[in-house]
């Protein structure tokens, strides 16, 4: 039998082969509005976890193919506008390596199309009927809030728990990631324990990410702590009992440790009589380890 580690790897590899391909088709439809350069330089790159994630979710359900990738599609999307969108507020000129939308095709084309893909990814969630297109508008509120109290927090002192902040940036659509597909199976009973389960998901992935930033900041890689970073050592400090640098990384990666585990533990619960039980419930350590890997870590 593959291992699991194995069979995820080679699933998101499979899956980022596919969005690509539909995301390139998708922008080339949007000639006629001048839009196709704009928008594949903003879809372009990244790791698709949350298509990925979606993909699986949707192959464990036995959902139709056609309904798997638009979702993926649709969530793909509006990951893009939200990160474009936080460039634009943050001023960071560069994203994964090349410049950042806004720095080559000005602030207002860059916002005005990033705002273009989410109701053109809410169409396509739209035909999976209103349950899923609320589960979508909620999740877009809680982006946009967890945004401004991000970038409030730089401004006014932390307006919120770091954790909180944490699900705020990234929960959401890790969330519909899970959620959706249960829709698309006709399960929408099962849609509120799936959207927890995603949300659970996506913080223990951002609290990976914030964990790695910390450690570049300590080796020199980062001329300054972001919000989220700032947060991560007030919070490992003040509820952890940290009481150094190193400290709020091992207390950070202990909390994270025993997180990934309670996230699995409920993955496992949620998928307990289908057929990829053992991918769905190694997932949040799966992509935990994807991220901590940049600085050698894993869990």
């Amino acid at each position: 039998m593959e291992p699991v580690d194995k069979a995820l790897l080679r699933k998101l590899e499979e899956a980022r082969a596919l969005i690509e391909s539909r995301l390139g088709e998708l922008s080339a439809g949007l000639s006629n509005l001048g839009l196709s350069d704009a928008v594949s330089y903003i879809n372009s790159g990244g790791k698709r976890l949350r298509g990925f994630l979606t993909l699986l979710t949707c192959e464990t359900l036995g959902c139709k193919a056609n309904d798997a990738i638009d979702i993926a599609i649709a969530i793909e999307l509006v990951h893009a506008a939200s990160l474009t969108l936080d460039d634009i507020i943050d001023q960071d000129r560069e994203r994964r390596g090349m410049p950042a939308a806004w720095v080559l095709y000005g602030v207002g084309k860059t916002a005005m199309v990033s705002l273009f893909l989410v109701p053109l990814a809410l169409k396509i969630i739209e035909r999976f009927g209103r349950a899923a297109l609320s589960y979508s508008v909620s999740a877009w509120e809680e982006i946009v809030r967890g945004e401004l109290l991000d970038a409030y927090a730089s401004v006014k002192g932390p307006l919120v728990s770091y954790v909180d902040l944490a699900r705020l940036k990234t929960g959401p659509l890790f969330a519909l990631a899970v959620a959706l597909p249960f829709i698309a199976a006709s399960r929408a009973d099962m849609a509120e324990e799936a959207y927890n389960l995603g949300d659970l998901i996506g913080l223990t992935y951002q609290i990976a990410d914030d964990i790695v930033d910390y450690i570049s900041y300590l080796r020199g890689l980062r001329p300054k702590l972001d919000t989220s970073e700032r947060l991560l050592r007030e919070w490992a400090m003040n509820e952890l009992g940290a009481n150094s640098d190193d400290e709020v990384v091992s207390k950070a990666l202990d909390y994270l440790r025993e997180k990934v585990t309670d996230v699995s533990k409920k993955a496992d619960e949620l998928f307990t009589s289908y057929g990829q039980r053992e991918l769905m419930k190694e997932v949040p350590r799966f992509l935990a380890n994807m991220m901590l890997a940049q600085q050698g870590l894993s869990l």
